[in-house]
């Protein structure tokens, strides 16, 4: 009896995402510190490079939550996730504050930099200023997280009321009973393409934040 093995075809090293991503970073610090005035012009190209991560991030959490509830199939199950996102998000959250706080005070990023703080425009900052003097009791907090509609917390990349959306719609999708698993498929697919979209469109995106920074002198 012979017993056929298949033959894993070895990409060639040139399509990898690593060798992409190294060559587009040097590709474009190179760019900025060639022609400045060009680096500079990709700034615009950087931005809107970083809107698609924030919605990549909400999309990728909102379907993966979302399968993740349809696929467990019991209120009971639904309830813990839920539990269990909220708290996990709570923490990870106060983490991320408190590790930027610390790298803030001891390493003090941008103190080589010699700004005068009173030259800075104000205005810039003004959003998160008038965010961080509210004050908002348990109350306002729990109907902030209730989202006001199922767009909204998508393109303000409130994470929190993404996951609640996800987990409605996922609860939604149990009830569906037997006719559930096609449509879980066809959701499993489109996250994988999106999912495949974004990181092959990573090298070029890498490419088009380099070159500012060189190009401005730092």
């Amino acid at each position: 009896m012979v017993v056929m093995r298949e033959q894993t075809v070895k990409r060639p090293f040139y399509r990898g995402m690593l060798f992409q991503m190294v060559v587009a970073i040097l590709a474009g610090a190179l760019l900025g510190y060639l022609l400045p005035a060009t680096g500079v012009a990709f700034n615009a190209l950087a931005v809107g490079f970083i809107k698609l991560v924030r919605l990549v991030v909400g999309i990728i959490i909102f379907v993966t939550v979302m399968l993740g509830v349809a696929k467990l199939g019991g209120m009971n199950r639904v309830g813990k996730l839920a539990l269990t996102s909220i708290v996990y998000f709570e923490v990870v959250t106060a983490i991320a504050f408190a590790w930027g706080m610390l790298v803030a005070n001891v390493i003090q990023p941008g103190g080589g930099l010699h700004v005068d703080p009173a030259s800075v425009d104000k205005n810039l900052i003004s959003t998160f200023t008038i965010q961080a003097a509210q004050k908002h009791s348990f109350v306002e907090f729990l109907l902030g997280v209730v989202p006001a509609n199922p767009v909204g917390p998508f393109l303000d990349n409130n994470i929190l009321q993404v996951l609640i959306i996800a987990l409605m719609f996922g609860f939604g999708i149990t009830r569906l009973g037997p006719n559930k698993d096609a449509l879980v498929a066809s959701l499993v697919n489109v996250a994988l393409n999106y999912n495949h979209l974004s990181l092959n469109r990573l090298p070029v995106d890498f490419s088009t934040m380099l070159p500012w920074t060189p190009a401005c002198g730092f």
